[in-house]
C-alpha cells in the first residue's frame, strides 16, 4: 500500500528517533497508538507492500489511516512508558493491548478475623488497603492464588466469618477455621507469610516448597517432586518481580541499559533523569540529593508502570540498583 499523498511529506520528515505515534481516521478519531525506537522506519513500514500473512485487522487499520501524530522521546524506555499511559487513557480500538489492560487484575488481603486472599479488578482497588500485582489476566492471578492456598492452606471461602464446613478442609487443602482447627493467631501467621511473599520476600514459601520436594523424593514420588520444583521456580521468579515493583514504588532506582550506555534514574516511580553516557556514582548520588521531592501518585498506577518497566528490563536483560 502506497503512502497517501497528503501524508508523504509528513512521513518523509519524520525523525529517526524513539517516540510514540498515533493514527487517526478521517473524522480525527484515534485508531491506534504505537511506539518505536525509530519513528520514521516504523511508521513507513505500515505503507510498504504487506505480506500475505498480514492480519486482516492490520490491513483495516492501514486503510483507515488519514492523519498521523508523533511525540519524540529520548529513549525507547521513555516511549514504552508514554505508550502505556496513553493507551490506558484513550483505549484506541485497534490496540490489542486494550483488552489486556481492561482485564488486568490484582490480589488483595481482606481485613476479616480470618483474612481472605482474593482477586480484584482495578475498579475495586479503592475498597482495600493491601493490593498486589498487577497480573496480566485473571488466569495468572488464579494460578498464584491456588499455589498460596495449596502451600499455606489459607481459606478459599468468601464468608467474612468462616462457619460453613467445606470439602477442602476435609481433604486437607485448608487449615479449617470453619471447624476451629486453627486459632486466629496461627492463621494470621499464615497470612503474614502470604503477604511477605506477595511483597517479594519468597524465603519462607521457598523453604516450605523445598521440604515438599524432599518429602516427595524420599517417597519416590518423582512426578510430585517435579511438580513442586516447577512451583518453586515460579515462586522465585515471581518474588524477584515483586521486589522490583515494591522497590520501584518506594526507592531511588538506577537502571542501566545493557544495550547501550544509557542510565535511567527513577524516584518513587517517576523517571527523573536519563544519562546518555555512563555517569559516575557521585553524579548519580548528587542528582538524587538535588531531587528530594516526594512524588505522590496512585499506588496501583505505580505498580502498573513498574510492570511495564519490568517487562522492558526482562526483554533487554537489564538489572537495577537501589541508591
Amino acid at each position: 500500500m502506497s503512502v497517501p499523498v497528503h501524508l508523504k511529506k509528513f512521513i518523509s520528515n519524520l525523525p529517526e528517533t524513539p517516540g510514540i505515534y498515533k493514527f487517526f481516521d478521517e473524522k480525527t478519531r484515534l485508531l491506534y497508538i504505537g511506539k518505536s525506537k525509530n519513528l520514521k522506519k516504523r511508521v513507513t513500514s505500515y505503507f510498504r507492500k504487506q505480506s500475505d500473512d498480514t492480519h486482516e485487522r492490520t490491513l483495516r487499520l492501514i486503510f483507515h489511516i488519514h492523519q498521523i501524530e508523533t511525540i519524540q522521546t529520548e529513549t525507547e524506555l521513555e516511549a514504552l512508558i508514554l505508550e502505556d499511559n496513553l493507551i490506558k487513557k484513550n483505549l484506541p480500538p485497534y490496540n490489542i493491548k486494550q483488552k489486556r489492560y481492561k482485564d488486568q487484575v490484582y490480589l488483595t488481603v481482606s481485613t476479616d478475623d480470618y483474612p481472605l486472599v482474593k482477586i480484584i479488578t482495578s475498579a475495586e482497588i479503592d475498597l482495600f488497603s493491601k493490593i498486589f500485582g498487577p497480573f496480566k489476566d485473571k488466569f495468572s492471578a488464579e494460578n498464584l492464588l491456588n499455589i498460596l492456598q495449596e502451600i499455606l492452606l489459607i481459606r478459599a471461602c468468601s464468608d467474612p466469618v468462616p462457619n460453613k464446613k467445606c470439602v477442602k478442609s476435609s481433604i486437607g487443602r485448608c487449615s479449617g477455621p470453619c471447624k476451629q482447627k486453627i486459632s486466629q493467631n496461627e492463621y494470621q501467621k499464615l497470612i503474614d507469610v502470604a503477604i511477605s511473599f506477595l511483597l517479594g520476600n519468597s524465603d519462607s514459601i521457598i523453604e516450605i516448597i523445598s521440604q515438599k520436594i524432599t518429602e516427595a523424593a524420599s517417597e519416590l514420588q518423582f512426578e510430585e517432586a517435579a511438580k513442586w520444583r516447577d512451583i518453586r521456580d515460579y515462586c522465585l521468579n515471581f518474588g524477584i518481580r515483586q521486589r522490583f515493583i515494591s522497590d520501584f514504588r518506594r526507592e531511588n532506582l538506577i537502571i542501566k541499559s545493557s544495550q547501550n550506555n544509557q542510565t535511567f534514574l527513577f524516584q518513587k516511580g517517576k523517571l527523573i533523569k536519563i544519562y546518555k553516557r555512563k555517569p559516575s556514582d557521585k553524579m548519580i548520588k548528587n542528582y538524587f540529593q538535588i531531587k528530594k521531592k516526594n512524588y505522590e501518585s496512585n499506588s496501583h498506577y505505580l505498580m502498573d508502570r513498574a510492570y511495564v518497566v519490568w517487562v522492558w528490563m526482562k526483554r533487554n536483560g537489564t538489572e537495577y540498583e537501589i541508591c
